[in-house]
């Protein structure tokens, strides 16, 4: 079959687990929170049950009906999808939940640099009926970013189950393969750092001419960058929300900044400047440069001026 797929990996997981094991793994729990929180509002406030279109668009943004497919397998995700338009707007609320959630956490750690001495609802993983289960509880750790790279393509594959052992039990899980899993790999390992979600003129040449502003042409046109932040910026139109986006950015920069992953999250703060150029674009706000500016200067940070441009698609 043919259709949209994704691939995103969880960013510098591989130094988190080196770094905190405990707080790597509640990273994996935390955003699979969110999932089951989609899924449930899907059951519960389906579109459909809202009483205009505005409404009915807004809720649906921040559902996950158009993914046909989700497999986590470690720290990373296959996704398919078939529409375009409603894939990008859902895909771009999730990375943003994602963002959010322990950015809160982080943000009011006593030292952003290292959160270690704050108290916070912990996902953990213990042993129970011979299972590891999931639960929450108060305890110390280190927060830290819920941020993805990914690709996405348009191509073809195929799903099939396939037998696997799991506490020594047969069990069945859903595997994916096909060229169109194989290119949306390749995308998320084209080599440019950060959390850029990277997609090819077969997704792109899929959205309508309203989508398409949130795609910025990469590598001289040949492949694009989906400006994920931009979407939920341009939906919510509250300004105040690219502070919030700052802010916590700054936190994460901070504390990760001379670490073996650093330059991710200087890549970070450079799509976070070309998402609300685009908003500010879109919405009509002013002086957006000076706010951006102010922000960094707020915090001793200097960016060079390279991908710092908007080009729209």
């Amino acid at each position: 079959m043919n259709g949209i797929i994704a691939f995103l990996d969880l960013l510098g997981f591989s130094y988190f687990c080196r770094a905190d094991f405990a707080s790597a793994a509640n990273l994996l729990l935390s955003y699979q929170l969110i999932v089951k929180t989609k899924l449930q509002d899907f059951e519960s406030h389906p579109p459909d049950s809202y009483p205009n279109d505005e409404l009915k668009e807004r809720a649906e943004s921040n559902l996950m009906n158009s993914f046909n497919i989700f497999i986590p397998c470690s720290d990373s995700i296959f996704i398919t999808a078939t529409d375009a338009d409603l894939f990008l707007r859902q895909l771009s609320n999730f990375l943003v939940s994602c963002f959010l959630l322990p950015s809160e956490l982080w943000r009011d750690a006593p030292d952003p640099a290292s959160p270690y001495n704050t108290e916070f609802p912990v996902f953990k993983l213990k042993p129970k009926d011979g299972k590891m289960k999931a639960h929450v509880e108060q305890d110390h750790m280190n927060v830290f970013p819920i941020l993805f790279r990914g690709g996405v393509t348009f191509g073809d594959f195929d799903t099939f189950r396939q037998n696997a052992v799991v506490n020594s039990e047969i069990g069945v899980v859903t595997n994916i393969l096909g060229n169109g899993v194989v290119n949306a790999v390749k995308l998320e390992s084209s080599g440019l750092k950060g959390p850029r979600i990277i997609c090819d003129g077969t997704f792109a040449d899929l959205l309508d001419d309203e989508h398409k502003k949130y795609v910025s042409p990469v590598n001289s046109g040949e492949l694009y960058e989906i400006l994920w932040p931009a979407y939920w910026l341009v939906e919510d139109n509250d300004v105040s929300n690219v502070n919030e986006l700052f802010r916590l950015a700054i936190h994460f920069y901070n504390g990760l900044k001379d670490t073996p992953v650093g330059d991710h999250y200087k890549e970070m703060l450079k799509l976070f400047v070309k998402s609300a150029r685009l908003f500010a674009q879109v919405r009509g706000v002013p002086n957006i440069d000076r706010t951006i500016d102010d922000l960094l200067a707020s915090a001793d940070i200097t960016l060079d001026d390279n991908g710092w441009k908007f080009e729209a698609c």
